[in-house]
């Protein structure tokens, strides 16, 4: 039989030794501290799994809202959006 995962802060663990490995870090309210190289490989993991974001946070025990800012930083940095206002205007 399987032990049931009790807290977030335990399924989050869960997710990330099966996708990294590393040791976990937390913060002084016991919050996990996930390194940008742990990110990436989550997001990354998160590509491969044709899940909505939606519901891959929620089975990996993340907030949607965390997990969300992290796709959009992410979608940012590799240039995903356009500049919607010189779309809408025509200034670009």
């Amino acid at each position: 039989m399987t032990k049931e995962l009790s807290t977030s802060a335990e399924v989050i663990a869960a997710c990330l030794c099966s996708v990294g490995g590393d040791i976990l870090k937390t913060d002084v309210l016991g919050r996990i501290t996930v390194g940008s190289a742990q990110r990436e490989a989550i997001l990354d993991a998160f590509e491969a799994s044709g899940m909505t974001g939606q519901a891959f946070a929620l089975h990996h025990g993340i907030k949607i809202q965390t997990f969300a800012s992290w796709m959009q930083k992410r979608r940012r940095r590799r240039g995903d959006y356009q500049n919607v206002f010189g779309v809408i205007f025509g200034v670009c």
